[in-house]
């Protein structure tokens, strides 16, 4: 028997003290390399040689200044649902090779694209390694639910993809197909059916989305649902600019990093519901593209599926858009590296003005000629200024 006789305070004390304990511990989040996961949430992994059916799921943006806003459209404006939060991100980066969210995807200075544009503007080539290595990748990161999917249960995943590997082959479905677009509705959407080809890059091999087909529900999901899902953009972890330049320069006192140095606030933590609603699905179109092998450095590094998912007959007929035939685009060939292309003269190009026709300040790193192009530091600080 415990005498509390001269103790209360302190033992009365252990039943407020527990219980906030308690409720820290299951709000926490869970770390996963530069995601910050939502307890309960894991994360989707796509597979090369598969299929996947999933159900894309929108959230609502709290954040004032999301990339793909458009105010005049009410495109991904704060307090509207929207599916997707662009990003970009450092690979690799430090004595550790860790993955650090760049900066700049939330407004925000990065030192390493602040190295990236003195090294430029100092004359050094876009194929230097120095220069390449600090290129930071486009990536999206999405909400979706796995369908009878083997490995993965049939709620709500975090999915983590760069633009190259999955959201540009979608851009190209819905540029052809604009009334698919509305497959994240969380009432009337369209499942998708996502086949992903085996791609080999310096012996690793990655899944690469090869076809992407829109299939009728007939089932629904309610708006409560989403009322309490974390914010995408609360899901990526930032660093603070001293933090990511101590990493970037294997822990130097850089002086740069003093400059600009802001703490970032934690993301909020919600806790997400897991759909009930399931049901059978009917084909309403399905669209092919032979696209070629890409030609940069894949985003992911997993090993060879041993036993591919089996892709699965369409339960009902599916009905196919005629489509004039095209000429198959030839890949892009490396080119040789006995004759290095040599860059211009910064002083041989106007200021203000884009060598390649683009539009300077807006375009930044969006076609090809940005990696040659002379005055790439300049557009890409007046794209910065823009946003």
């Amino acid at each position: 028997m415990i005498t509390r006789t001269g103790q209360q305070g302190k033992f009365s004390s252990f039943k407020d003290k527990v219980a906030f304990n308690s409720a820290q511990s299951r709000s926490k989040t869970g770390n996963y390399g530069h995601l910050l996961l939502p307890r309960g949430v894991s994360v989707f992994k796509e597979e090369p040689a598969s299929r996947v059916d999933m159900d894309m799921i929108p959230y609502i943006i709290k954040e004032d200044r999301h990339p793909d806003r458009d105010e005049e459209r009410d495109v991904a404006v704060k307090g509207s649902m929207w599916y997707k939060r662009p990003y970009k991100l450092h690979r690799s980066v430090g004595p550790e090779n860790v993955n650090l969210v760049c900066p700049v995807s939330f407004g925000k200075r990065c030192p390493i694209c602040e190295h990236r544009s003195r090294l430029l503007a100092q004359g050094a080539d876009w194929k230097d390694e120095a220069v390449k290595s600090a290129r930071p990748s486009d990536r999206n990161v999405y909400y979706v639910i796995p369908k009878g999917h083997k490995k993965f249960e049939e709620r709500i995943h975090i999915w983590d993809i760069s633009n190259f590997l999955f959201q540009q082959h979608l851009d190209e479905e819905l540029d052809e197909n604009p009334d698919f677009g509305m497959f994240p509705d969380l009432e009337s959407g369209l499942m998708m059916r996502i086949r992903f080809s085996e791609e080999t890059f310096e012996r690793n091999k990655y899944a690469a989305t090869s076809r992407i087909d829109f299939v009728e529900r007939d089932y629904a999901y309610g708006e409560e649902m989403i009322k309490d899902l974390v914010p995408l953009d609360q899901v990526l972890q930032v660093k603070d600019y001293r933090d990511i330049s101590s990493i970037y320069h294997e822990g130097e006192d850089v002086a740069e990093a003093e400059d600009g140095a802001e703490e970032d606030e934690a993301p909020r933590v919600a806790v997400m519901a897991r759909p009930k609603a399931n049901g059978s699905t009917k084909p309403i179109a399905r669209m092919t593209r032979s696209d070629p092998k890409p030609q940069e450095e894949p985003e992911e590094d997993e090993a060879p599926v041993e036993e591919p998912v089996e892709e699965a007959p369409p339960p009902r007929q599916v009905m196919r858009r005629a489509e004039p035939a095209k000429p198959v685009a030839a890949p892009v060939a490396a080119k040789p590296a006995a004759k290095p292309v040599s860059r211009p003269a910064p002083a041989a190009v106007a200021s203000g003005e884009c060598p390649s026709g683009y539009q300077f300040g807006i375009e930044c790193d969006k076609h090809d000629e940005c990696e040659e192009c002379p005055v790439w530091s300049d557009c890409y600080a007046a794209q910065e200024a823009a946003e």
